[in-house]
């Protein structure tokens, strides 16, 4: 199923619900279901997927949310319950604890029954459950859509100040605090007990997994060999059932050693969103072309991210920095069903390069070594730090109540990591739960509006970023040679991010890279002009900070923005900077997705909410068909 809501007791009707689930982009076509049990009721909306349709039995009702799959049970050939179906045999205590060790992928499944309800969730938490208590403190709602939950326990307006401020902050709150007081995110790798008796509801949380640092950390060689093998098993267990698949492709080397994995048989298209006509996608197609898969190019509006803003608030609420769901682009050209499944790979970056890391390889090394890291940071510049409580050019512009409330956060959430990865607890804060992560958004969507699924999150992939040391990751002598022995021939094809053969290793790199800046430097070149839009000055990705500067569709967002009386007084209620100015027009002093989430915010809160435009993409222009007709640089 796609989302679903719980509520003990007398709540919002079955057709309220249906009428909120449906109601939303391109999931009218998806059922909702309503099943009556003696402590309250639960509301299914059904699932992209096969195979996940709830199953009643002896007065239980047994569902699955996202895309959970059994490692090496064929539940997907058992009809439109297999899933559910084989869920009912031992979803009970000892017995789902020792089956949880067979599960993988993005999910949260459950059952309810005369006592209550059981709850699993994910390992890396990418599937969010929302649990929400009312002003008397006891639990009403549990669900995976937060505004609903929030309404059900009548939270819908009791906004908690401190985590609407780290959404400008950090992108998301802190876990597991949300935008409501009241309502928490549930555990991920947990069994979570809901129990119902005389008219209250006790929660029991069991841990099942958790991302711990090993004693030990394994031989480099060994992690290698474990890599390759589990991105093998990955790609014939992920596409089980299924026989037309579809990868995201950019031209990065993770998307296509996602493609790598597919049996080739099963290979139906490589899909690139397109902005503007750029040199990635010309490396993608020659991927594709090289793999002999169909290369499917998503033509973006110019205004798409302009445009997604109010989309994804209407689609999931505020819970999260917008700009991140796709997943829109193909559901806009009524893809929602052409393949049996959309596979990615973008958690890579987190589980096995260390992309969140805030140390750089030298900063870490020096702290492996005893530098103390007051002097280290002054010796090494420090990498984005996504955590950043102490990012100069946006903490002073929150209140000290409210600046004091995420750093007590931040050192809370960080002392509960540092007993699971005590080497390693900084960077696991940016990413762990993979709901608070920065494109928490991305598979929220994708997983909602077609059958999707990620590749790094499989069981065995995910046990190799928990036991892997950090410093082979920053080198990328972990990834790079694992994707390579996976790629084949796909492996010598540029990066495009930097026009070096993707296998090329970290050392070869950054020579290459740093011998170019020194030619570049020397000739003096001036940046190629701008094709179409000023935000799409990059190589690949649209500029956000220019995109606010000069999109004429963000310049009417602020303008709705500053015209929300109750945006303007929920960010005066934080900010200590006058709120009116900030929306007046972009400031080059403050964070350009600090400004991004004002903007988002303050349209949360008008009344009524603007309606969601879409952004439809046009054919693919003959400038871009030129450029694909241009030889790509090949080792």
């Amino acid at each position: 199923m796609s989302d679903f809501l719980i509520q003990f007791g007398s709540g919002l009707s079955p057709e309220t619900v249906a009428n909120v689930m449906r109601g939303r982009e391109y999931m009218g076509d998806l059922a909702v279901e309503h099943f009556e049990h003696g402590w309250g009721s639960i509301s299914i909306q059904q699932s992209r997927c096969f195979g996940y349709r709830p199953y009643v039995s002896n007065g239980h009702t047994y569902f699955a949310l996202g895309r959970p799959r059994i490692i090496g049970v064929t539940h997907e050939l058992d009809g439109p319950h297999g899933f559910t179906q084989a869920l009912a045999g031992w979803i009970e205590g000892l017995e789902a604890e020792r089956r949880y060790e067979n599960l993988t992928g993005i999910f949260a499944i459950g059952r309810c029954g005369p006592e209550g309800v059981i709850l699993l969730t994910d390992r890396m938490g990418a599937y969010s459950v929302y649990a929400a208590r009312d002003h008397k403190g006891q639990l009403r709602a549990i669900g995976s859509l937060p505004e609903l939950v929030a309404r059900a326990a009548g939270r819908e307006n009791d906004f908690d100040r401190a985590s609407l401020a780290e959404i400008m902050l950090r992108y998301a709150p802190m876990f597991p605090y949300t935008t409501r007081r009241g309502m928490q995110e549930l555990s991920p790798g947990c069994f979570h007990e809901f129990v119902a008796r005389a008219g209250c509801v006790d929660h029991v949380e069991q841990c099942l997994w958790t991302p711990s640092e090993p004693d030990r950390y394994p031989s480099l060689a060994g992690l290698r060999e474990q890599l390759v093998a589990a991105l093998r098993t990955a790609g014939v267990e992920l596409t089980r059932g299924v026989q037309r698949v579809a990868v995201t492709l950019s031209g990065g080397f993770d998307s296509r050693t996602v493609l790598a994995v597919i049996p080739p048989v099963k290979r139906a298209a490589a899909i690139t969103y397109i902005d503007h006509g750029n040199y990635e996608f010309g490396v993608a197609n020659l991927v594709a072309r090289c793999a002999a898969v169909p290369h499917l190019p998503i033509q973006r509006s110019p205004d798409f991210y302009a445009t997604i803003v109010p989309r994804e608030l209407a689609f999931f609420g505020a819970e999260h920095q917008a700009q991140h769901a796709h997943g829109f682009a193909l559901a806009d050209i009524g893809m929602c069903k052409a393949y049996e499944l959309v596979l990615s790979g973008i958690y890579s970056d987190a589980l096995l390069k260390g992309y969140f890391s805030p140390d750089s390889t030298r900063g870490y090394s020096l702290g492996r070594a005893g530098v103390p890291r007051a002097l280290r940071e002054r010796c090494c510049k420090p990498r984005y730090d996504w955590t950043a409580p102490g990012r100069p050019t946006v903490m002073h512009a929150f209140r000290p109540a409210i600046r004091d409330a995420i750093r007590e956060r931040r050192a809370a959430r960080l002392a509960q990591l540092e007993d699971l990865r005590p080497d390693s607890a900084r960077e696991w804060l940016t990413f762990y739960p993979f709901s608070r992560a920065m494109a928490g958004n991305y598979y929220a969507s994708n997983v909602r509006l077609f059958p999707a699924d990620e590749l790094f999150l499989y069981r065995d992939i995910v046990e190799v970023g928990r036991t892997a040391p950090l410093l082979p990751k920053l080198m990328d002598r972990l990834a790079v040679p694992a994707f390579s022995v996976v790629c084949g021939p796909l492996a010598d094809i540029e990066n495009a991010n930097t026009a070096i053969p993707a296998n090329s290793g970290w050392w070869r790199t950054r020579l290459q890279l740093r011998l170019h800046n020194l030619g570049r430097w020397l000739r003096r070149t001036a940046p190629p002009p701008t094709r179409g839009q000023p935000w799409f000055v990059d190589e690949s990705w649209v500029n956000f900070r220019l995109l606010q500067m000069h999109s004429p569709r963000w310049a009417e967002l602020r303008a709705q923005a500053a015209a929300s009386e109750r945006g303007l007084d929920m960010l005066n209620s934080i900010l200590s900077i006058d709120p009116r100015k900030l929306l007046a027009g972009y400031d080059d002093s403050l964070n350009h997705q600090f400004q991004l989430s004002a903007v988002q915010l303050a349209l949360f809160f008008a009344q009524p909410h603007p309606s969601p435009e879409r952004a439809r993409p046009g054919a693919v222009p003959t400038e871009l068909v030129a450029h694909l007709e241009k030889p790509v640089r090949v080792p």
